[in-house]
């Protein structure tokens, strides 16, 4: 297998991970997931026990790795609006989580309070960006708590209309670009159809 087909990762590296003397980092569980469609939670499970699986869940076979190296699907999947497509997904799954576990006592603020802690996190690896956030929050409070208008709010409370006018104007765009990839994806399928 060349180093092109596992994320441009040296062979050393692959066998280091592969004989324990490496750990295998998220970051390069990740290429290497992407690079030859193996589940990503399935190679940082590192456990010998469980069946390969793909990225679908199913048993990864020759055309799982195939498909990820195939170059045509591969420009399909990279493109400038995939984060945020990736984002919308991310928020359907919590949505429909939080709809599931609202009505349990202790699951919901769990939920919740984790959601909250992992945005924190992430705020950590960019402190200017960190630094706006708390700002808005502070002045929102400064406006509304101290006013008297509100009593004080969790971190993740909407304290205006512009994050939903964001998903709104994000969620059109990934409307645009999933047709477009359909469209271009079908076209990829009429050619080796005439082949």
């Amino acid at each position: 297998m060349a180093q092109a087909d596992v994320g441009n990762c040296s062979v050393h590296t692959i066998v280091s991970v592969e004989t324990g003397r490496l750990t295998l980092s998220k970051k390069l569980g990740w290429r290497i997931s992407q690079a030859t469609g193996c589940d990503f939670m399935w190679l940082t499970a590192n456990d010998p026990g469980l069946a390969v699986t793909d990225h679908e869940g199913r048993r990864y076979t020759a055309e799982s790795f195939k498909a990820a190296q195939d170059r045509t699907l591969k420009s399909l999947r990279f493109y400038r609006i995939e984060p945020a497509l990736q984002l919308g997904v991310a928020y359907s799954l919590l949505h429909r989580t939080l709809c599931r576990v609202r009505t349990n006592p202790v699951a919901a603020p769990a939920f919740l309070e984790e959601l909250e802690m992992f945005v924190r996190r992430m705020l950590e690896l960019d402190p200017e960006l960190k630094d706006q956030i708390y700002a808005e929050i502070y002045q929102w409070n400064r406006a509304n708590v101290g006013a008297g208008k509100s009593f004080p709010k969790s971190f993740l409370f909407p304290r205006s209309a512009a994050p939903v006018e964001l998903m709104r104007t994000q969620a059109e765009e990934g409307q645009r670009a999933v047709a477009d990839r359909e469209r271009r994806m079908e076209e990829q399928a009429r050619k080796v159809i005439k082949k």
